[in-house]
């Protein structure tokens, strides 16, 4: 997972390019936003507190991709038992 993640800076395009290369697999990205610093003020999460925020989206596609990870698992491990 990668968070604070904006395309616009060139030490972020150079560090992913760098783990491609190492064959690292990114499962989310969550880009950086005002939302988060302003959830913080409130006490709340960002998904609480902006849930259609690019953020938000962020988190629940690391969520999604987790859970459908932990289900492939749980299968392979059902099927070689």
């Amino acid at each position: 997972m990668i968070t604070k993640f904006n395309t616009r800076l060139s030490l972020t395009r150079h560090e992913l390019d760098k783990l491609a290369k190492d064959g690292v697999q990114i499962a989310a990205y969550v880009p950086a936003g005002v939302a988060a610093a302003e959830s913080c003020l409130t006490g709340q999460s960002v998904v609480t507190y902006a849930p259609r925020s690019p953020i938000s989206s962020g988190y629940h596609d690391l969520a999604r991709t987790l859970v459908a990870t932990m289900n492939a698992r749980k299968l392979e491990l059902s099927a070689a038992n």
